[in-house]
């Protein structure tokens, strides 16, 4: 073992011994060998050679071309007995003459860069003779792939992305994934389950429907958890597609139920099929059986369409065979008895070991030669280029701020290295890092340089690298604005870079693209008017008479104008899917609540005992309704809905012991007045049913829908009570009534005018069951005229879809506003800034629904 000096700092020294120590182990357990024992098991062979016919001397001169070679290198080389002409590889640190431009961003630089390569191309320069180099690949590389695709141009370098990236990488981590979790005793989870069909594997076979449906399957049927748990769901939905389809039938949910129908089955065949080849790959004895069952799903699942046709692909593959036919077959001669349960045949480990090799590999993108090169400064050495083009080039990034290695610093390196090029410090890093620079520069006609100035990435600073100080002339051009790197950079060809152009220098704009500078000209102040964000006059405006409304959609303008705006106007969906439960959410338990209450109703009618109005539950209801809601939870706990076990077991207790009470408060409510339990969940605005309608001060008819959970009403029918069921907190929900939060009694109200016109009063109760435990009534308050109240709140509505504004109402961190949780502080900044011109026109006598 080698002897350490004694300088060396105790960390160090301790480093060394332990690498020292586990060198040999590692070597015998792995069957590798490191560069030093390789080195010297060669030059041991070296004598052997010298038996050949014309022995090594035939080989004549050794050229070596180098920068630096590690003396294990040198000493192979060297043990030879040939003449060696060593050629060092050096540049000139002569000053890089180049267009240096400070850019406010990367993704400014990126994009600069393509449009200065184009420019090139532009005057006569091949595409070959062009480089873009960055300084570090994140965020470069990213960047200037996409705005390279963007512009159409044809380039070739290494690609941003490691392997593990590519789709057959990512299918079969998630099929080891799966084989981690059987092996432990559970079954296939659902969030397993949707990663694998999202990658699209190969169906069964024609018949068989798209990966997408099953997934939307699994969504719209609330199937979640294990894949064990869905028997009785699935083979329910497999006898109802034996059903003939009832083409009449008005409910939406059972026709999307008779089309889930039709593909429970072939759900049911892909888990099966999935199990078997899972269980194949457990059970294996060796490496070369778990490779030949990984290799067997590979082939299984990768569709047709699942041909090569990216270098990231082409490689992926080639490193899957080369892994599976030769790689791990080879670790089975190294196991026996004594070996690490770490290195035998699992999942785990062999999950492990493919995504650690797919992460050290990274793809070619293009063919070489062909297009712009683009890559990192060290993949120019030995090319030349007319034109180069670096990016990212600040200091701190070129060079990279580097640290001393904390175990084996620099100074313990200069001590036991024999060559620089064995432990390299940081000083000699740098210094080849300076020459990376000048080679790929020396011979190149054009070089232009871009910093970033703003959104540096890493450890760098809104400075050029030192590189290039000595370079950069008194007068040098710094992009100030975007604005200014028009004027500097070569012809823009987008529209926008026209708008702001002729914008900028005072020329006439183009009529069709005043929308585009008025906008710009919005966004470069720091306040809005009526042209921010707007890219052109339109007569249409959103009218509230054109769609109906719910009063949940109600409710969200209410509590946030822009989240009604982006979901309920532009369309754009807000929902998250959640493929994990780990408790029961608020709807499902409430969905299950109202469905159990529903059912109790229903079968009290059915079977003849029915409370009369005023009269009290029967002794055998609360058995009843407690037997009907655990028979729907167990059907629940069957689809995975429950998430954790001792959780929902708390929940479910709760809600039990809270059915007898509900009950007894039932009861209190129908004797004010007199009135028996009525019709069940009874649509407005749904198939066939009326619409509530309601009339704005314009004169518009906004129609209402929704569902009424249960509507009781008196012998004579002048007087009708709407029972909505509720899961969540009461306080909360009287809040909102009281502040007009909420509008559902409301639009409970109108309903019963449509659906009951007779009746004279409408009555609105709450029941919140349980409520922390208890059975919570709460009365809805009509201090004015529920029907003018209604069309005061859709006025305001209305004259918001009038004039266009919709401004967040951001209330903090703890907001459940989907939109204004991502908008964070900035809705907080312009829901202040519009009260502060909504202030400023009350002030001046104006009224903003009047323009």
């Amino acid at each position: 073992m080698q002897e350490l000096p004694d300088v060396a700092s105790p960390t160090s020294t301790a480093a060394i011994r332990f690498i020292q120590s586990v060198r040999a182990d590692v070597s015998a357990a792995t069957g590798s060998a490191d560069l030093v024992a390789l080195a010297e098991s060669i030059v041991e062979r070296v004598p052997e050679s010298q038996t050949l016919p014309t022995g090594l001397a035939g080989l004549g001169t050794l050229i070596l071309v180098s920068q630096s070679v590690p003396t294990p290198v040198w000493s192979v080389i060297s043990s030879l007995g040939l003449p060696i002409h060593r050629i060092r590889i050096d540049a000139s640190l002569a000053a890089v003459e180049a267009a240096i431009h400070g850019v406010p961003d990367p993704a400014t630089e990126a994009a600069l860069a393509v449009r200065y390569a184009t420019s090139a191309m532009a005057d006569g320069v091949n595409a070959e003779d062009i480089a873009i180099v960055y300084s570090t690949p994140i965020p470069y590389a990213g960047l200037l792939d996409h705005a390279l695709a963007d512009a159409g141009l044809a380039w070739h370098g290494p690609t941003p992305h490691s392997l593990r990236e590519s789709v057959l990488a990512r299918r079969v981590d998630t099929f080891l994934q799966m084989a981690e979790e059987f092996a432990s005793g559970a079954g296939i989870s659902r969030p397993t389950l949707m990663r694998w069909l999202a990658l699209e594997p190969a169906r069964i076979s024609d018949e068989h429907p798209r990966a997408a449906t099953l997934r939307n399957l699994c969504r719209s049927e609330g199937l979640f958890g294990e894949d064990r748990r869905w028997s009785t769901a699935l083979s329910e939905l497999q006898n109802l597609a034996s059903t003939e389809p009832i083409e009449d039938d008005s409910d939406a949910r059972s026709r999307a139920r008779q089309r889930n129908a039709a593909h429970a089955e072939h759900l049911n065949e892909l888990i099966d099929e999935l199990a078997i080849m899972l269980q194949t790959l457990i059970e294996a004895g060796t490496w070369s059986q778990i490779a030949t069952a990984l290799h067997a799903a590979i082939t299984r699942y990768s569709p047709s369409s699942a041909t090569p046709r990216s270098a990231a692909e082409t490689a992926a593959r080639s490193l899957m065979v080369d892994l599976l036919d030769a790689s791990l077959p080879l670790i089975d001669s190294m196991i026996n008895a004594h070996t690490s349960r770490h290195l035998r045949p699992a999942p785990d480990t062999l999950r492990a070991l493919i995504d650690r090799e797919f992460d050290q590999v990274r793809a070619s993108h293009g063919d070489a030669a062909a297009g712009l090169h683009v890559g990192p400064l060290a993949s120019t050495r030995a090319l030349t280029f007319h034109t180069v083009i670096v990016v990212g080039a600040a200091d701190g990034l070129l060079p990279s701020v580097r640290n001393t290695n904390p175990l084996v610093n620099d100074a313990t390196r200069r001590l036991l290295r024999v060559d620089p090029a064995d432990a390299p410090t940081v000083i000699e890093l740098e210094a080849t890092t300076r020459r990376d620079v000048l080679a790929a520069v020396a011979d190149a006609q054009s070089v232009i340089v871009t910093f970033p100035r703003g959104a540096i990435p890493g450890s760098g600073v809104s400075q050029v690298s030192r590189y290039f100080q000595s370079a950069i002339p008194e007068d040098r051009t710094a992009f100030r604005s975007y604005r200014h790197a028009l004027e500097s950079g070569p012809r823009p060809i987008a529209d926008v870079d026209l708008a702001a152009l002729q914008q900028g220098s005072g020329d006439q704009v183009q009529p069709e693209l005043m929308p585009i500078v008025t906008s710009l000209a919005s966004w470069s102040r720091p306040q809005f008017d009526e042209n921010f964000g707007n890219l052109g006059e339109s007569p249409d405006h959103w009218d509230i008479g054109a769609r109906p409304l719910s009063a949940s959609a109600i409710e969200s303008y209410l509590h946030c104008p822009y989240g009604f705006f982006v979901e309920r106007i532009l369309g754009f969906s807000t929902d998250s899917f959640d493929d994990e439960v780990e408790e029961i959410s608020s709807k499902d338990l409430g969905l299950l609540l109202h469905s159990a209450l529903e059912e109790l109703v229903t079968a009290a009618r059915a079977e003849g005992w029915l409370p009369g109005p005023g009269e009290p539950w029967p002794a055998q209801a609360a058995d009843q309704a407690s037997a009907i809601f655990l028979a729907k939870a167990e059907r629940a706990q069957e689809k995975g809905l429950t998430g954790w076990e001792p959780a929902w077991v708390y929940q479910r207790n709760q809600i039990l012991r809270a059915i007898p009470q509900f009950l007894q408060v039932d009861t209190e409510i129908r004797n004010q007045p007199p009135m028996a339990p009525g019709d069940a969940e009874l649509g407005f605005g749904f198939d066939g049913q009326p619409f509530a309608t309601a009339h704005t001060a314009r004169k518009t008819a906004v129609q209402l829908r929704g569902a009424i959970d249960r509507l009781d009403t008196t012998a004579d029918g002048e007087v009708a009570r709407v029972i909505d069921y509720k899961s969540g907190k009461a306080a909360n929900f009287d809040k909102g009534l009281k502040n007009d939060q909420k509008v559902q009694h409301l639009v409970y109200s109108a309903a019963v005018k449509a659906l009951r016109p007779d009746v004279d009063e409408s009555l609105v109760t709450f029941f919140f069951v349980p409520n922390q435990g208890d059975v919570t009534r709460i009365d809805a308050r009509f201090d004015e005229d529920p029907q003018e109240t209604l069309i005061q709140i859709l006025d305001r509505l209305e004259a918001a879809g009038i004039s266009g504004e919709f401004p967040p109402s951001y209330i903090g961190s703890r907001d459940f506003c989907p939109v204004c949780s991502v908008l964070d502080r900035r809705a907080m900044r312009v829901n202040r800034h519009h009260t502060a011109l909504a202030a400023s026109d009350e002030a001046e006598g104006g009224d903003p629904d009047d323009e």
